[in-house]
């Protein structure tokens, strides 16, 4: 499940803590049923322990294909797989 509310450079910011309060509070009240996990293409910056809400216990593997096919780490965000080199 994904939760949206969309706004643009010129919103006022007093309506944008609105609109944010309102993204936490679904998200809070809907956690007892969904769980913690997220959806990999909906990167939510506020999440915590993103890396096992987005991929599990994939994380590790996933970590060790970084490294071996992207090491140079062209895509990089801040919740992107960080690579893992082979033997760790």
């Amino acid at each position: 499940m994904q939760y949206h509310s969309y706004w643009h450079q010129y919103t006022d910011h007093h309506h944008i803590g609105h609109r944010l309060n309102w993204l936490r509070a679904v998200h809070a009240s809907m956690q007892p049923h969904l769980g913690t996990g997220g959806y990999t293409n909906g990167m939510d910056p506020e999440l915590t322990d993103w890396p096992t809400a987005y991929h599990g216990d994939n994380y590790p593997r996933m970590q060790h294909v970084k490294a071996a096919f992207g090491p140079g780490e062209l895509f990089t965000f801040p919740q992107a797989v960080s690579p893992r080199p082979a033997g760790q």
